[in-house]
């Protein structure tokens, strides 16, 4: 039996910058199996040495998995200075994420601001998968500026699909905005 204190050895795979202050990150895990979980779980990301941070998981199945890390600590700002093929420990995933089945057959309204978008990138992700298992699918986000917004590719890709709504919002607009 595996011992869920004992971190698994990952090894990041990418690194891109979102915005000022995150990056997404995409971790394999060294053993050949994928993470699992469900949308709206977290890791422990392990650093040995420098320190252990709870991070929520952005992306939804595969082998490969993607966390967004705000810089704003001793290992988050490690996180950001890794370079593809650096190692890392990965606990979890852990919390009782989205009851996904709770949703299907129902209308989805899902709001995030800021980095709160980060977590509920792995459940649009499963929503598109799972399409006609849901009704209406909403996501409002929004950021202090547009140059706070998250996962911006994402957001246009996903308002181009034409089966789902986004609304994108900013405290405060900068030149060139067009949104609300």
């Amino acid at each position: 039996m595996e011992n869920p204190y004992i971190p698994k050895r990952a090894s990041l795979v990418s690194s891109k910058p979102l915005t000022r202050t995150e990056k997404l990150l995409k971790l394999r895990l060294e053993d050949g199996f994928p993470l699992g979980g469900m949308p709206g779980q977290f890791v422990t990301v392990c650093l040995p040495g420098t320190g252990e941070a709870a991070i929520s998981i952005c992306s939804f199945g595969g082998m490969e998995f993607e966390i967004c890390v705000r810089k704003m600590g001793r290992v988050t700002s490690s996180l950001h200075d890794m370079a593809p093929g650096e190692a890392l420990g990965i606990r979890g995933p852990y919390g009782r994420g989205f009851d996904v089945d709770e949703l299907k057959g129902k209308d989805v309204l899902l709001i995030g601001g800021g980095i709160g978008l980060a977590p509920l990138r792995s459940l649009v992700q499963y929503c598109i998968a799972n399409r006609r298992d849901f009704g209406r699918l909403i996501l409002l986000h929004g950021a202090r500026s547009p140059s706070e917004l998250l996962f911006t590719e994402d957001l246009e890709v996903w308002k181009g699909r034409g089966d789902m709504e986004v609304l994108v919002t900013v405290d405060r607009a900068e030149d060139g905005w067009e949104g609300r």
